[in-house]
């Protein structure tokens, strides 16, 4: 049984798609579900799917970047668009993610079901050429030394030097769990594991958090213009920064600013 995260604006499609399509019986089971770009990732972020199904244009962050950052947070995932635009240019950017499907709207219930049962039937294809490889691997002799044991770190010692990029570096528009485990030479899955252990948390999570509290410490201290604060906490999207704001703390900056 594979996973799957849905994201859609579209709350009727979304929904539909969800509750339409008999998912267990082709092989699916939906773990998470978006309505925007910045939910997608989030929910990518924690539930690991074995599939993304988007749509390409989404509030706050487009499919093409959801597809950009899951494949740093998660290299094995699969991912399918689907999308009411047929051009050239989101087909390109399509193949440069390397995505199962490019599906366009309208697609019917039984139009979808078939494609879902593709999907699967490449995903199959894909887990079976991973596991022959893996079986290769297997019976290769090992070495009688543990080559590796030089390198691993301390998990500690790993999960403070990320909350350290984290609190120094937020405001980094370009920051992200990709970036973090490049810079200390570990794979995303391992980081994203270990944050899980080590703090109960993802690194999306963590590092909004950590965010939040530089914006409400600047709506308190300055009289910075939102949009300004946006842009040094990390946001390139005013919309997006209230939106994760509104929802970190239950009122928008301006309501947060009045009340301080």
């Amino acid at each position: 049984m594979y996973t799957v995260v849905i994201a859609d604006d579209e709350a009727h499609l979304r929904e539909s798609l969800i509750k339409g399509l008999a998912w267990e019986k082709i092989g699916f089971k939906v773990v998470g579900e978006a309505a925007n770009g910045a939910e997608a990732l989030n929910q990518v972020d924690i539930a690991m799917p074995d599939l993304l199904l988007t749509d390409i244009k989404m509030p706050f962050i487009s499919g093409i970047e959801v597809a950009r950052q899951s494949r740093e947070m998660c290299p094995e995932m699969e991912i399918a668009f689907i999308s009411g635009y047929d051009d050239f240019q989101f087909a390109r950017e399509a193949i440069h993610y390397n995505v199962i499907s490019y599906i366009l709207k309208p697609v019917s219930l039984v139009e979808m079901e078939n494609e879902m049962k593709l999907i699967k039937e490449k995903m199959d294809s894909s887990k079976e050429r991973l596991i022959t490889a893996a079986s290769r691997y297997k019976d290769m002799p090992k070495p009688d030394v543990d080559c590796g044991a030089h390198w691993k770190k301390n998990s500690a010692v790993l999960v403070d030097q990320v909350m350290e990029l984290i609190d120094s570096d937020f405001a980094d528009i370009n920051l992200c769990v990709g970036s973090v485990s490049a810079k200390l030479h570990i794979s995303v899955s391992y980081l994203s594991a270990l944050l899980k252990k080590e703090k109960n948390d993802t690194f999306v999570n963590l590092l909004t958090k950590r965010r939040m509290e530089a914006a409400k410490k600047a709506l308190q201290t300055s009289q910075a213009k939102i949009l300004e604060i946006a842009l040094n906490c990390g946001f390139n999207d005013q919309h997006y920064f209230s939106y994760c704001f509104k929802k970190h703390y239950g009122v928008t900056p301006n309501k947060a600013r009045e009340g301080m």
